[in-house]
């Protein structure tokens, strides 16, 4: 709309929400997970990766390249697809009671055995796992798991001190380089000061076992355990796990790449690189 002022016209310029911007990434040359090797991609505010019978999803599709999509065959224990949730962005709702969904076994989700990077995108008000790989005890070797209250637990390596965000939308992210566990929640690195199964180093966490593979296969919104099961309330609106440990350019980059697909900027620091503007390749 032209601003007038005396004697000239001056054009203001037209905002694009960058949240709008996402729905063309390569129109505005925007940075996006495409540009990272990632094991598994899950996207809600993708909706051509979303298959719903009756507005309850069957199958969110991996969109990493490798097939590995997250499936719900039992048509009660699936999530709700949820539109405009979230920056008008859609995200997958959990009942807390019993949905969530399972991506098949494959030695690449074994994200304990090897250099990795695990994020998420939730907001959980109840329950336990995000998300499961494992045999559900969270205390084995060959286990490894990801939630609010200590993000990424290795082999049973956990830090136990780390608050638990109830009902609040969160970034997390954590890496695990074959040694040492680090976290980041929402940009900003995460320090133990309390572990349980390891030791503190620098602040991070190391595992006092030995990361085992398993065969079992990955629980988005569940921890399977047997008797001990527990579902979360809440939503997912991102997963993505890759087979290495991102640069520090990279991960700064998901992380801006999430806050504004979602509207989550604020959650940023003010010195993050991309609180204001969404990265570029």
């Amino acid at each position: 709309m032209p601003i007038y002022v005396p004697g000239k016209v001056v054009l203001q310029k037209q905002f694009t929400p960058q949240g709008y911007m996402y729905d063309f990434p390569a129109q505005y040359n925007l940075w996006t997970p495409a540009e990272i090797t990632t094991a598994l991609w899950l996207d809600a505010a993708d909706a051509s990766t979303i298959t719903t019978v009756g507005g309850a999803v069957s199958q969110w599709n991996d969109k990493s390249g490798n097939g590995r999509n997250a499936v719900q065959g039992t048509s009660s224990s699936r999530p709700t697809y949820t539109t405009n949730a979230l920056n008008n962005k859609s995200v997958l709702t959990l009942d807390g009671i019993n949905d969530f969904m399972t991506v098949a076994h494959a030695n690449a989700l074994n994200a304990q055995i090897a250099p990795s990077t695990v994020a998420a995108i939730y907001k959980k008000s109840d329950g336990f796992r995000v998300m499961q790989k494992g045999n559900g005890a969270g205390l084995s070797d060959s286990d490894y798991y990801f939630n609010d209250n200590s993000s990424l637990a290795i082999a049973g390596g956990r830090a136990s001190n780390y608050s638990a965000n109830q009902d609040l939308w969160l970034i997390d992210i954590a890496t695990w380089d074959g040694s040492t566990i680090k976290h980041y929640r929402d940009g900003t690195k995460l320090v133990a000061s309390t572990v349980a199964d390891a030791t503190i180093v620098d602040g991070e966490v190391d595992p006092d076992n030995t990361p085992l593979a398993n065969t079992n296969g990955l629980y988005i919104g569940k921890r399977n355990s047997g008797s001990n099961e527990g579902n979360i309330a809440g939503q997912i609106a991102g997963i993505i796990i890759c087979n290495s440990v991102l640069s520090t350019l990279d991960r700064q980059r998901l992380e801006g790449y999430y806050a504004h697909l979602f509207g989550l900027t604020a959650n940023l620091p003010s010195d993050h690189p991309y609180k204001l503007v969404a990265p570029t390749p």
